[in-house]
């Protein structure tokens, strides 16, 4: 997505241990899982569990080290239950993969354990060793551990909010990575007044200014669109706040109505721009002998037949008379009968015009994406892994 983030019980013997999905009465994001004794008991005592411990030391070293370190369990990271299924786990890597406060290292390593039975059920166990392990660990140490993780896991959530915001907002979040300018920048508002403030300053006077009214007036609404904003700024990497402040110039230079089209679609829905694009990649794909008539051609159907889109009615018997007309009144060549052909056929021309009002729009958009860095998956991942994304 093009964002580097910073970084930041014993289970008893039966159906749960064979990893059936158990109910949660807490969120997964709140890492119920991880468990740490508050009791302090001796070596002696945890001499199988220090012997088991170092064991894992031996084989699973990079488990130690990342509960060692205060990371949260592999459950919280990837945000999945135990049992959950292969494929919900994968669906969790792909959500988290360069979009996570963990590295990616972590993320590839918590989909490598759970992903796997046998590795699940060895981790599992190891999360009962690490909470056994855990009561003769000073007082300091332990307090340290709990403060570090509580800290990790605060940011999980961080994470896992914003996430669900970006989904209402998928549209907006990406052309702002892209330099389009806030709502609160558009409509010359302060984004330290108040609702009242903004009511008595936001202007009305377009649908797009409407839009951004009813969002910042509303305390529920604007407290998301901030979550977004803020989020983004506390963790775009320099190269994305660069490219921002580069890009910012060529929303500059769109016009005004381009401009509120594509503000509007961003603010009114998380697909409507992809929406866009796949339609028109679909009517210029099918009717390609339509690109040199669509804008930034001044040369269109309409025009081809001495028409003015605008100033024809909406009643069939009408159009289809004046069409006719028109088509008379022409020398029939290719491009006249063309032009014929598509204008008469209610569904031809309904895509035709939509065409011709948003070809412009998508072809700036693609434009804008055309040169950004994506992040998605790493590269080179180990070729087991590789084939669960084939």
């Amino acid at each position: 997505m093009g964002i580097k983030f910073k970084k930041g019980n014993k289970q008893k013997k039966g159906k749960t241990r064979d990893f059936q999905p158990l109910k949660q009465e807490i969120s997964i994001e709140d890492d119920p899982y991880w468990k740490i004794s508050l009791l302090t008991v001796s070596e002696e005592h945890l001499g199988r569990f220090i012997k088991r411990f170092m064991e894992y030391e031996r084989q699973q070293s990079l488990w130690v080290n990342d509960i060692m370190g205060g990371l949260p369990t592999y459950y919280c990271i990837l945000s999945v239950n135990r049992g959950a299924p292969v494929d919900a786990i994968i669906q969790a890597f792909d959500r988290r993969i360069g979009f996570s406060c963990y590295p990616n290292e972590v993320i590839i390593r918590a989909f490598w354990t759970l992903q796997n039975y046998g590795l699940q059920k060895e981790y599992d166990d190891f999360l009962f060793v690490f909470e056994q392990i855990s009561k003769m660990l000073p007082p300091t140490e332990k307090n340290e551990l709990i403060e570090t993780h509580n800290a990790n896991v605060a940011n999980g959530k961080k994470f896992a909010n914003f996430e669900k915001i970006k989904e209402i907002y998928e549209d907006y979040f990406h052309l702002y990575l892209e330099g389009m300018p806030d709502i609160y920048e558009i409509a010359g508002l302060n984004r330290d007044w108040d609702i009242e403030a903004i009511k008595s300053e936001c202007p009305n006077d377009s649908e797009l200014f409407r839009k951004i009214y009813s969002t910042l007036t509303d305390p529920l609404t604007r407290e998301k669109y901030d979550i977004l904003i803020d989020f983004l700024h506390e963790n775009m990497e320099k190269e994305f706040v660069l490219n921002r402040q580069k890009k910012k110039e060529v929303w500059g230079q769109l016009n005004k109505d381009m401009f509120n089209r594509i503000i509007l679609l961003a603010l009114n829905g998380p697909d409507l721009i992809d929406e866009y694009g796949k339609r028109a990649g679909k009517i210029l794909n099918i009717n390609q002998d339509w690109k040199q008539y669509i804008p930034p051609s001044n040369e269109t159907f309409f025009t081809i037949l001495g028409l003015d889109k605008d100033s024809i009615g909406v009643d069939k018997k009408e159009l289809e008379k004046t069409l006719r007309d028109k088509y008379r009144e022409t020398d029939r060549t290719p491009k006249v009968n063309l032009a014929y052909s598509v204008l008469k056929n209610k569904t031809l021309r309904d895509d035709y015009i939509w065409a011709t009002e948003n070809i412009e729009l998508v072809d700036f958009i693609k434009t804008l994406f055309s040169e950004r860095k994506i992040i998605s998956r790493p590269q080179n991942l180990p070729s087991d892994l590789e084939l669960f994304f084939k």
